[in-house]
């Protein structure tokens, strides 16, 4: 029992609701084994209250032989001294050792409980290291992933993952990769997990459990073989799966029909570092924090929206879209993803751009001609588009709970959506290494060609300065006091002119009567 201080004076919890440290390290001994416990302190307490008796006994023993007259008057105390002494002797004695053999055996029972794993594992990993060709080789795989997935359960060895679940049939799968044509990345890992989990299996089959430490995490062959099976495992259980590498092939195939920008494609780069690899690379955690978001919240949901919108457009077509790969893989199956395929099923193109652009906060225009438009625009507009953003932040909100990872990284075991989709987008960057830069893009100098734009005169702009007999913009700080030129007069002409026919060629004709 652990006492929780924020609780009141007195109160405790057990062992298991307390620190995570202490799960796993309680031990359970027998109750007979306390009995022995107390006995035996009050039977050495009884041996200390004695001792002052006995040294009194053995001061009154004469130092000397005396004549023979009092040589039996010697004798008695000696040899009542040595009978006290040993009667006390006797029953300390017999009381520890009823105590110290309850203790052995628990102890023996613990140590027989802690190594039992490793001799239960070390019969499969021997058949498995030197006979190949034996017939009950996946029993013998399936019975030593069974018993590896206990042993996680009891001992932490530590690492970064947390895995106790290993199925055989990563393994299968594994060899059959191997087999078959897909990226050279996921052979590579394929092939990694196979020699792995021979190296534990030789580790295991040459084992000597005389030299075990029974704290098996104290072995370091055992916990280096298991740590390094244990990390390519976690990326396996994942990636040799047919949904997932067709949903990567998907994957690379959105990135070059969307064309994001370079800075885009770099923080999905940068998502994916550890706050030790960010410092290192000399990003801010704000920084970091967005790249998260846009790698596990914006991109997820721009995948999703690509998949729904075309295969929207397929049924309408009269077609059928097989590959939802991202729904089948990431996604629950529920109402929700459903109800949001009703929902997008009735927007059109324009609209899907619009909510494209809302999610990655750049709208139709800039903010300067946002600026301008709040200044400008009738009031009907302004609300039609506050009703429309309105309606896209709800739909944001329930496409994220659908489509949306978590930011942050875990912080529990190895397992869940979030991790499948981290594990997925490495080895795609790792695939498409040419699509996501490793270093930050140069900023482009932004507002060079509007400035541009913006020192010459608009057309329509000319046209009024023409009309109104004034010059150029760009020769208008002469002298006031001129007049129109005959140049200035003859252009107004021909524009008059051209306009008057432009109106007549577009005015629409009355039907004869």
């Amino acid at each position: 029992r652990q006492k929780t201080p924020h609780h009141h004076p007195g109160g405790y919890r057990s062992a298991r609701q307390a620190a995570p440290s202490v799960i796993g390290k309680e031990k359970h001994f027998p109750r007979e084994l306390a009995d022995l416990g107390d006995k035996l302190k009050k039977r050495f307490s009884d041996f200390l209250k004695q001792l002052p008796l006995l040294m009194e006994d053995f001061l009154a023993i004469p130092d000397i032989l005396l004549p023979p007259p009092r040589h039996s008057n010697t004798q008695q105390l000696w040899l009542r001294f040595v009978i006290q002494a040993l009667s006390e002797i006797s029953v300390l004695g017999r009381a520890y050792t009823l105590f110290e053999k309850l203790y052995l055996r628990v102890v023996g029972s613990l140590l027989k409980q802690a190594l039992e794993p490793i001799e239960t594992m070390a019969g499969p990993a021997g058949v498995l290291a030197t006979s190949p060709l034996d017939p009950f080789r996946e029993v013998e795989t399936a019975v030593m992933c069974q018993r590896l997935g206990l042993l996680k359960r009891k001992v932490n060895f530590g690492g970064s993952f947390n895995i106790v679940h290993f199925e055989p049939t990563i393994l299968v799968k594994a060899k059959r990769a191997l087999q078959r044509e897909t990226y050279p990345e996921v052979l590579v890992l394929a092939e990694q997990l196979l020699q792995k989990f021979s190296a534990l299996g030789e580790v295991l089959a040459t084992v000597k459990l005389e030299q075990i430490k029974p704290e098996l995490a104290q072995n370091p062959e055992l916990r280096t073989a298991i740590l390094q099976l244990e990390a390519v495992w976690g990326d396996c259980q994942y990636l040799l799966q047919q949904d997932t590498l067709d949903f990567m092939e998907q994957f690379l195939d959105f990135i070059k029909r969307s064309n994001p920008t370079a800075t885009t494609r770099w923080q999905y780069r940068v998502g994916l570092y550890s706050d030790a690899e960010a410092t290192a690379q000399g990003i801010k955690a704000e920084e970091l924090q967005k790249c998260r978001k846009a790698l596990f919240e914006t991109l997820p949901i721009l995948v999703f929206l690509d998949e729904v919108v075309r295969e929207v457009e397929a049924s309408r077509e009269g077609n059928t879209m097989t590959h939802n790969c991202f729904r089948t893989v990431f996604c629950p199956q529920d109402q929700r993803l459903y109800t949001l395929r009703r929902d997008f099923g009735k927007f059109e193109g324009v609209r899907v751009e619009k909510f494209k652009n809302f999610l990655v906060g750049n709208q139709d225009e800039s903010s300067e001609a946002r600026t301008t438009t709040t200044t400008t625009t009738p009031p009907a507009e302004k609300n039609v588009e506050k009703g429309r953003a309105r309606y896209f932040g709800m739909l944001y909100k329930q496409v994220k709970e659908v489509a949306a990872f978590s930011p942050e990284p875990r912080k529990t075991e190895f397992l869940g959506a979030r991790d499948h989709w981290a594990c997925v987008m490495k080895v795609a960057q790792q695939v498409g290494a040419n699509l996501f830069p490793t270093s930050r893009p140069a900023e482009k100098a932004q507002g060079v060609s509007t400035a541009k734009m913006s020192s010459r005169p608009s057309l329509s702009r000319k046209v009024t300065e023409v009309m109104s007999g004034l010059p150029p913009a760009n020769t208008r700080k002469r002298s006031t006091t001129e007049g129109p030129s005959l140049a200035s007069v003859a252009a107004v002409a021909s524009v008059q002119g051209a306009l008057v026919t432009k109106a007549k060629t577009e005015a629409p004709r009355l039907p004869a009567t």
